[in-house]
């Protein structure tokens, strides 16, 4: 059995690490663009509502650490599964 490209491999690596990074960046960009907002806006309506975005976004910006750890995760389940895959199925005995 042949597949052409097993879920959770080294090649996905890369595009999950990029995907991380772009989540990063959009991610300090709101946090900037919000706290900008807030320094510039006297409602004190629009504010609170600001403030509660800033916290929302801190919040989201602290499951980072887990998301990279399910990545690795997947990859590493990914490569055992390849492995076994690759030995017709019989857990690498020959």
């Amino acid at each position: 059995m042949q597949h052409s490209k097993l879920k959770g491999s080294l090649q996905d690596l890369p595009t999950s690490a990029i995907m991380i990074g772009g989540l990063v960046i959009t991610v300090g960009m709101v946090v900037l663009v919000l706290v900008g907002m807030n320094g510039s806006t006297t409602n004190y309506a629009a504010n609170q509502i600001i403030s509660k975005g800033v916290t929302a976004m801190g919040t989201y910006g602290d499951w980072f650490g887990t998301i990279v750890i399910v990545i690795i995760a997947v990859v590493i389940l990914g490569l055992i599964g390849g492995f076994y895959l690759l030995k017709g199925g019989r857990g690498g005995r020959a």
